[in-house]
């Protein structure tokens, strides 16, 4: 992936690329979503669904950067700083989602149902989130957007959760 820098580019073709980053991130997140949780639904895993309410807390970190990089001033102050607190508030519920997940698991000592498709979503995933998030983290820099930073760092830390989700899913 090539280096991105403001003097290459322009601040609104930087801007440009992460509305395109953003829509891409919605699109893949809704499609993941939609398979983990029909998926989850055939195998009755608990893991598969968990897999689909974290794409729909992803989503709405990315609607919420939508929602800020068309702004029509990329500079303005106020939306960043709204991006930014709404981005954490998604933190947050995926925080409070992945603790109250791995408790119940715990509790109940659920062992998850093997679902091929649940599967191959997840490696795809697992091979789309780090690449996706180190796009947002550069372009973040280049833009000197907090928001998009703690998106992509957001988008980052879905990895490991993907990789619990996939060895759950395949050793069940």
């Amino acid at each position: 992936m090539a280096r991105i820098s403001p003097g290459a580019s322009g601040p609104e073709a930087l801007r440009r690329r992460a509305i395109r980053l953003e829509y891409f991130t919605v699109g893949w997140n809704i499609v993941e979503a939609a398979v983990a949780l029909a998926a989850g639904g055939l195998a009755s895993s608990i893991a598969l669904i968990g897999f689909g309410l974290d794409s729909i807390i992803e989503t709405l970190s990315a609607l919420t950067l939508l929602w800020r990089f068309k702004q029509q001033r990329l500079d303005e102050p106020h939306a960043e700083s709204r991006a930014v607190k709404l981005v954490a508030g998604t933190f947050f519920a995926l925080a409070a989602y992945v603790s109250y997940e791995a408790a119940t698991d715990l509790w109940f000592r659920h062992t998850p149902a093997f679902s091929l498709l649940g599967l191959v979503l997840a490696v795809l995933s697992l091979v789309v989130m780090p690449v996706l998030g180190v796009a947002k983290r550069r372009l973040a820099r280049a833009l000197n957007s907090r928001a998009l930073a703690a998106d992509g760092l957001e988008t980052l830390l879905s990895s490991p959760h993907i990789c619990r989700q996939r060895y759950s899913l395949a050793w069940p």
